[in-house]
């Protein structure tokens, strides 16, 4: 009774393969699952990185602003450039240049913080804005 039978051997040494070969098969998956994680996240991060870069440019901002102010019939909007935002404001002015001003500014990436639109007569109104940069 001291030798070990070789068969005892085989079964143990088929056991072991079998149990590695289960545990090989759900790391693949888990790596698999890994993976497909990561390129969400990538993807993400890259959608993300556009997107501060589109919203963060304070130079940029206060150029694209300033170039959409220089059309005469948006003079009376007064500006105010601040740390982290540009107001804009008009105690009076007519809704159909505040309605040239808005296609112009809403078409592009301004993360508009506050809008604040009141109507004063039939032709005129009086808004303020605050853009973040």
């Amino acid at each position: 009774m001291n030798r070990i039978n070789p068969l005892y051997i085989a079964l143990l040494l088929v056991v072991v393969f079998v149990f590695v070969s289960l545990k090989l098969d759900s790391v693949q998956f888990e790596l698999a699952d890994i993976k497909d994680e990561y390129k969400k996240k990538a993807s993400l991060t890259y959608k993300v990185s556009g997107l501060q870069s589109a919203y963060r440019n304070k130079k940029e901002i206060e150029k694209s602003i300033n170039l959409l102010l220089r059309f005469p019939a948006v003079k009376s909007i007064e500006t105010k450039i601040k740390r982290d935002s540009i107001l804009l404001s008009s105690k009076s002015i007519d809704k159909n240049v505040l309605n040239l001003l808005m296609g112009r500014l809403l078409n592009r990436t301004y993360n508009i913080h506050s809008l604040k639109i009141e109507r004063l007569s039939e032709t005129r109104v009086c808004f303020k804005m605050e853009i973040k940069c």
